[in-house]
């Protein structure tokens, strides 16, 4: 499984090359792809990059909190889910 989540990692780099436009997205995809295969600190690096862009994105969000929860850190989780709500 975790190949498969390699190998789209590599795929959306390239889109971003290929296409600016399109960074955000790939960015969201590269760092949810991560936080699946267990790789947490590189999701929340790409999770922080999107936030420093659009703070109060809740799809963003919900995935810090979600990378948090993972990790087991229940209190970041909790600070990330209650941003949504707001």
């Amino acid at each position: 499984m975790k190949g498969m989540y390699k190998e789209s990692i590599k795929i959306f780099e390239h889109v971003k090359e290929m296409d600016a436009e399109k960074t955000n997205e790939c960015n969201l995809n590269i760092g949810t792809a991560y936080l699946l295969s267990k790789n947490y600190k590189e999701a929340l690096r790409y999770f922080q990059l999107l936030l420093q862009i659009a703070p109060q994105d809740g799809t963003v969000l919900q995935k810090m909190g979600e990378t948090y929860k993972a990790m087991g850190d229940t209190l970041m989780a909790q600070e990330y889910f209650l941003k949504i709500q707001k």
